[in-house]
């Protein structure tokens, strides 16, 4: 079967990557935690990655963690310059915003240990890595090349498609 640009083996590797990608989300949740516990030995080693899924977990929890919290405080402070803006509405809604950021604290911390606890069990999933690590960093690599090499081509973009690929190495396993 030939793709769009005439090559079978791009084809392939799109159809090998969604596969991969699949068995990795449909397997999540079916490591138990004690086979995925991260670093247990106590020798201090790198635990494991899992390409693509752990790097994004990662990136979940970071948002969990410092951007709920963030968005909470950011929201209920226009929400306070507004009443005090009416006369006697401060006093009205800071009961209010006061509960709002408690339960904002507590739900970041909930979303937290579920973010950790599926990190921990996504490490076990690390076998996918010979499948997915070459897919990502030949897509890493052709994005870098078409945003360094061809920056004139793709002008003004270049640097940020070049950018591009850095992230997606990110998502390499280990």
């Amino acid at each position: 079967m030939m793709t769009r640009n005439g090559s079978p083996a791009v084809g392939m590797r799109r159809r090998a990557a969604a596969l991969a990608i699949g068995v990795v989300l449909a397997c999540t949740t079916l490591v138990p935690s004690s086979a995925a516990s991260a670093d247990s030995s106590g020798d201090g080693s790198t635990p494991a990655v899992a390409a693509g899924l752990t790097p994004l977990l990662r990136i979940l929890d970071f948002g969990t963690a410092i951007g709920m919290p963030l968005a909470c405080n950011l929201v209920t402070s226009v929400v306070s310059a507004g009443a005090a803006q009416v006369h006697g509405a401060s006093r009205a809604v800071s009961g209010v915003i006061t509960d709002i950021i408690d339960q904002c604290t507590t739900l970041s911390q909930k979303g937290d240990a579920a973010l950790q606890e599926a990190i921990a069990k996504s490490q076990g999933l690390a076998l996918i890595n010979p499948v997915l690590n070459p897919v990502i960093e030949a897509m890493a690599t052709g994005t870098h090349v078409v945003g360094a090499d061809n920056a004139t081509s793709v002008a003004p973009f270049g640097p940020t498609i070049d950018g591009l690929g850095g992230t997606l190495a990110f998502f390499e396993g280990s």
